[in-house]
């Protein structure tokens, strides 16, 4: 079973992460079907390269929305941002320089991530967001913080 078979269970009711976290986990999908199918370097590479650059721009997205609400627990959870990037980054060069089988390492360690960063940390984020859209909802002003809200 693909990530992707059990997507609906990584929906938190955020729109713009809901869909960055479906691109991922398509990503990476691909990643593994790549790898399967014994897809040229090259292209498993590209793929690579993809997950690394998606990753990077939905953990700004997430960097942004945790900032604008002062999400009381964004310390620890940008820590657990920059602690896979710098993991990612560092197989993604390993990859560049040769070594193929550290494609299987890559995708195994963004899908465990996905199944307890999204159902955890980021489900808290998410909870936290409707929490605050629910109160200003009800003072009147609206919610900064959570775009594609609503």
């Amino acid at each position: 079973m693909t990530l992707n078979d059990q997507r609906s269970q990584y929906l938190l009711g955020v729109r713009e992460m809901d869909a960055q976290h479906s691109d991922l986990i398509k990503l990476i999908d691909d990643l593994h079907a790549a790898m399967t199918g014994a897809a040229e370097k090259e292209i498993v590479f590209e793929i690579v390269k993809r997950v690394v650059a998606h990753t990077r721009h939905h953990f700004q997205t997430e960097e942004a929305l945790m900032s604008q609400s002062r999400f009381p627990e964004r310390g620890n959870h940008h820590i657990e941002h920059v602690t896979l990037m710098k993991k990612t980054e560092q197989l993604r060069r390993r990859i560049r320089a040769g070594n193929m089988a550290v494609a299987l390492e890559i995708h195994d360690d963004l899908s465990k991530w996905i199944r307890h960063h999204i159902l955890s940390a980021d489900q808290r984020l998410e909870d936290f967001l409707n929490a605050s859209l629910a109160a200003e909802s009800k003072e009147g002003t609206g919610h900064p913080s959570a775009p594609g809200q609503g």
